[in-house]
């Protein structure tokens, strides 16, 4: 019992926190509280965007949040915060495709009562977020925590 904790405390002060410089030059640490957000189920996963794609289906369909905003992206998965219930594999370091359910477009303009409002992510961003595997061997991104907020 006492090595899981261990672990969890260690992987937790890893995910918890980003550095960054502010306008003095010095650096902070600053946490993030994703446990807040992503079920004990869910596979949570820190990644990278690396491109971001429209879905042709809504291509030029103003009134769909995939048709304004890209809903494809291949992400480079950094590092497994959590292992969800379904976890596929050995995700570390790995690229995959991904559909992101609300797009990767801010939500407020399509998903106005959703809370946590998505801030939207870009190409190069680093995110937090949920990831589950779909039958087709793609993975769906549902929630995030973008990283440089």
């Amino acid at each position: 019992m006492f090595r899981i904790t261990a672990i969890s405390f260690v992987l937790l002060l890893l995910a918890g926190c980003k550095s960054g410089e502010n306008s003095t030059g010095e650096t902070k640490t600053v946490a993030i509280k994703w446990e807040e957000q992503f079920a004990p189920s869910e596979t949570v996963v820190s990644a990278t965007v690396l491109s971001l794609g429209m879905d042709s289906l809504y291509q030029g369909d103003s009134t769909h949040p995939c048709g304004v905003h890209p809903c494809f992206g291949r992400v480079r998965i950094d590092s497994v915060l959590q292992v969800g219930s379904h976890y596929p594999q050995n995700l570390r370091g790995k690229v995959k495709r991904v559909r992101f359910v609300y797009s990767a477009g801010p939500t407020g303009e399509f998903f106005s009562a959703l809370k946590p409002a998505l801030p939207g992510l870009s190409k190069g961003d680093a995110f937090i977020a949920d990831l589950s595997e779909q039958p087709d061997g793609d993975f769906t991104v549902k929630a995030y925590i973008r990283l440089d907020e």
